[in-house]
């Protein structure tokens, strides 16, 4: 009788890492060396940090941490008296998510045209809408530096909260993971001796 459908696959999995192992392997590091070469593009890298801020948990993570970094660096800026506009360009041009970067880049290009920074960042829709209104309160009240820094406390102890149930977010993926596999590997090894058993009652 025809073998299970598991059984099946795992057996024609196994036929094909034996038998065609290298083409197999040569294809795989093809494909691999295809795709490190379009990330390199412009266009590449825009869509791999786009696709990867979207990832639950490790986007909300690099967008945290990207964000707290710029609310760091403009609280610094405005300590020392550095133009709003050099520092947010100096901020963009040292961001190496290309989708932020590039948000940056409009924020940047917003401020240039006359607009204030808090109207510049809804404009682009960057960063948080409580970062943008915390801002907007620094600015209406002439105190820039300390809505930035009152920022950088809140950002740290969401990036905290966030590290921290990143492990909690993985290890029931791997445990799930690992159970699809062993459970797929189960069945295609006993499903074939049940069904010999039944065919000899």
């Amino acid at each position: 009788s025809e073998l299970p459908l598991p059984t099946q696959i795992l057996v024609a999995f196994s036929a094909a890492v034996t038998d065609d192992f290298w083409p197999m392997a040569c294809a795989l590091a093809a494909l691999g060396y295809g795709l490190i070469r379009y990330v390199r593009t412009q266009k590449g890298r825009l869509r791999a940090d786009s696709l990867l801020l979207r990832v639950p948990i490790i986007g909300g993570l690099i967008e945290t941490a990207i964000t707290l970094r710029a609310m760091q660096m403009m609280g610094l800026f405005c300590h020392v008296g550095m133009p709003i506009l050099e520092g947010l360009g100096l901020i963009a041009r040292t961001t190496r998510n290309a989708k932020i970067r590039g948000k940056l880049e409009d924020l940047a290009d917003s401020v240039a045209c006359g607009a204030t920074l808090s109207s510049a960042m809804e404009e682009v829709e960057c960063f948080d809408p409580a970062v943008r209104q915390m801002i907007q309160t620094g600015e209406v009240t002439g105190s820039l530096e300390a809505s930035c820094a009152t920022v950088t406390v809140q950002l740290r102890k969401d990036l905290s909260y966030l590290t921290r149930n990143l492990s909690t977010f993985i290890e029931p993926l791997m445990t799930l993971g690992l159970a699809v596999i062993v459970l797929f590997v189960a069945l295609a090894t006993f499903l074939p001796m049940w069904d010999m058993a039944s065919a000899m009652k």
